[in-house]
């Protein structure tokens, strides 16, 4: 705040209570668990029945630093999930160097631009399967509704505009 990098209105405001909680690196008894909670959420979210994580992945995941904490552990198990694999998202922690990645950046990083070389990213391959499991996942809940598009925004817990743009975006018709 003193550096004008914060405003302090807002420091105020979400200064309600202050919690001091170690990193989950120190609290790696917590992992499994937290991982377990974030595959039953994005299999719900996504409409995935991902099974559940190999004990090579437990290995990785209890082994692994989380720089990024518990929201690095949580973005690792959506990859999993949306990808439906999770050798790539394992591959990706156990090559990186180590404190190649800060837990938090000082400043945020520009997009990192697409390789030209027609090799998939491991961020454009997740951008992907994203946007096509959300794309099913619409589909899915237009059809059950039999395009009753506020009731399908109402399940789906976005804002009916939402849903429009997102039918005209993925190009969704009867």
């Amino acid at each position: 705040m003193k550096a004008g990098l914060f405003r302090e209105d807002l420091y105020h405001y979400l200064h309600v209570v202050l919690m001091m909680l170690p990193p989950l690196r120190e609290r790696r008894e917590e992992i499994s668990s937290l991982a377990c909670c974030f595959l039953h959420l994005y299999n719900g979210r996504y409409g995935r029945s991902y099974p559940g994580f190999s004990k090579e992945t437990e290995k990785v995941f209890l082994s692994y630093d989380w720089p990024g904490n518990v929201t690095e552990l949580q973005n690792a198990v959506k990859q999993v999930v949306v990808l439906n694999d999770e050798t790539q998202v394992v591959r990706a922690m156990v090559e990186r160097p180590a404190g190649s990645v800060t837990a938090m950046p000082t400043a945020p990083r520009p997009p990192t631009p697409e390789p030209e070389t027609g090799e998939a990213t491991l961020r454009a391959v997740g951008r992907k399967a994203a946007r096509e499991a959300e794309r099913v996942v619409i589909q899915k809940v237009l059809d059950e509704t039999r395009w009753n598009r506020r009731t399908a925004a109402r399940r789906l817990q976005i804002s009916y505009k939402a849903l429009l743009y997102k039918i005209r975006e993925y190009g969704l018709d009867r």
